[in-house]
């Protein structure tokens, strides 16, 4: 069998040893020259470089292929794919490649906002009823590495992103979590219909066997009736049925309640031991992770929180939902699209927020967008965004709402950095 891995970022070369180790014959596409790719010295040592191949000039390597294992940030609707599509050729992602060498049940969860939290979450509880637990997919470490694995595990939790499941063929999780839908990553997708199947294929070859558990997905009624697995909704109802007692809770923000609704009825479903005594120690003592609403300290009468991870507007509207008083909001980043019309449901915040202070790339578009219903003020950057806060006080939430690319390496490089102005700020 002929595979083409098309991108060689972290899954794409996991995926590359894991094929290779199944004795596939394969073949990788990236962008640019083999010799410019960051891990070209890493698959030199595993593959021979006439099976490495530059985007620009694979069209013919991919419609000699039997299959093309997908990274996730490549649409399959890419031109140089088109040939091959035609052609017949199967177009999976790493994440379905992978779990066909997987036995052990995979609890997967998606979501537009909270993924990692929730995933963290809930390998934590696992690992506390002594269960061995792999943690990866969108997180961090591919699942074909768990796939080539020695250890023994008892679950895999798997973060998914709706990129990933565009092109899933038989993926099968035990257990599908659907923890919210809301209209992100525009520059793929051009309504939420869309991004909302994609997301719900997390679900497709469940059986009754299997569970289902998410929020309610409207305009998704009809899809979610036709999922074949046992389902539970996690609303409002739910949460006040919970033998939990949030009132020591750690972490700012409604959505952990949420959080800890969905945790309870996976141990109810996989009818696991203590669910209210774990999950009552993590309510108790979990503080959270670092850029998701982190508190970085008090400084000069403000108090600075830290969501450098939120690169949607329902993300930075869940971090103000978290907040009692007004804050000053830090807004801005990389621009994915022109139309941002989106930044409007901020309006209805209002009474959550002192001023916008916007930064980034977007920053003269997002004022315009934003200055005819919230007091706005243009700071461009770091620097801008501490002078103007020198006379003032309160709580100040850098919530950014797009993507860090403009200005910085990833939304873990924003945050340090926004964590170490506060630090240094005199």
């Amino acid at each position: 069998m002929k595979l083409v891995i098309f991108g060689m970022g972290v899954s794409g070369v996991s995926a590359l040893k894991l094929a290779l180790k199944k004795k596939y014959e394969v073949s990788v596409v990236n962008q640019g020259e083999p010799l410019t790719w960051k891990c070209f010295e890493e698959i030199q040592k595993i593959l021979p470089p006439e099976k490495m191949f530059e985007q620009d000039e694979a069209e013919a390597v991919f419609k000699s292929a039997d299959e093309i294992i997908l990274s996730p940030g490549i649409p399959s609707t890419l031109p140089i794919l088109h040939s091959a599509l035609k052609k017949g050729v199967k177009i999976v992602s790493e994440i379905e490649f992978a779990a066909r060498h997987i036995q052990i049940p995979l609890l997967a969860v998606t979501g537009t906002n909270g993924k990692t939290t929730f995933c963290t979450l809930l390998a934590k509880a696992l690992e506390m009823i002594d269960k061995k637990v792999f943690l990866g997919g969108n997180i961090g470490i591919a699942l074909s590495e768990l796939a080539m694995s020695e250890k023994k595990y008892d679950y895999a939790v798997v973060e998914v992103s709706s990129f990933q499941m565009e092109t899933i063929e038989k993926f099968h999780p035990k257990v599908a979590v659907i923890l919210n839908i809301s209209l992100s990553h525009t520059e793929r997708y051009t309504n939420i219909r869309d991004y909302g199947l994609a997301k719900l294929n997390i679900a497709k070859n469940q059986n009754t066997d299997d569970f289902f558990i998410s929020t309610k997905l409207d305009s998704f009624e009809k899809e979610v009736a036709n999922i074949k697995a046992s389902k539970t909704l996690i609303n409002k109802s739910y949460l006040e049925t919970l033998p939990l007692d949030f009132s020591k809770m750690k972490t700012k923000g409604n959505h952990y309640q949420y959080s800890y609704a969905f945790l309870f009825q996976i141990f109810k479903n996989l009818e696991l031991p203590k669910a209210k005594e774990i999950l009552q120690n993590l309510v108790n003592n979990f503080e959270g992770l670092p850029h998701r609403i982190e508190f970085v300290e008090e400084k000069r009468n403000l108090f600075f929180y830290n969501d450098s991870k939120s690169t949607n507007i329902a993300s930075t509207i869940a971090a103000l939902e978290s907040f009692e008083d007004k804050v000053w909001l830090i807004l801005g980043g990389q621009m994915r699209d022109p139309n941002l019309s989106f930044l409007q449901e901020l309006f209805k915040m209002k009474d959550k927020i002192q001023k916008v202070l916007l930064m980034g790339h977007s920053t003269e578009k997002a004022y315009e967008a934003l200055n005819s219903g919230l007091p706005c003020v243009k700071c461009f950057d770091f620097e801008g965004v501490f002078k103007y806060l020198k006379q003032q006080e309160g709580s100040v939430l850098f919530s950014p709402a797009f993507p860090s690319f403009d200005l910085f390496k990833n939304y873990q490089d924003r945050g340090d950095k926004f964590k170490n102005y506060v630090k240094n700020w005199n």
